[in-house]
């Protein structure tokens, strides 16, 4: 497998957080899938809003990003999949 010049290699274990809720101010519950490094830190966030599954989506560049020093966090929007509310 060829490798991208400057590219910052995978370093990090990682560990997911699947079906976290979030609570909107209007009460409504988000759900959420965090992948984070396990070595304790602070790490900048990327985040990802989507009406469609999680893990399915998202999980690939979770991975890659989370072994790289990030915390990504994937979120459905409202009335999708586990998140409460209704999608429009």
């Amino acid at each position: 497998m060829s490798q991208i010049i400057g590219a910052v290699p995978p370093v990090h274990e990682v560990v997911v957080e699947p079906h976290v809720k979030v609570r909107m101010r209007d009460g409504v519950q988000l759900d959420l899938t965090i992948w984070r490094p396990t070595a304790p830190g602070r790490y900048p966030v990327i985040l990802e809003r989507m009406s469609s599954e999680l893990m399915r989506r998202c999980a690939v560049n979770a991975e890659y990003y989370a072994r790289r020093g990030y915390v990504f966090v994937g979120q459905n929007t409202r009335g999708s999949h586990a998140s409460d509310g209704v999608y429009d």
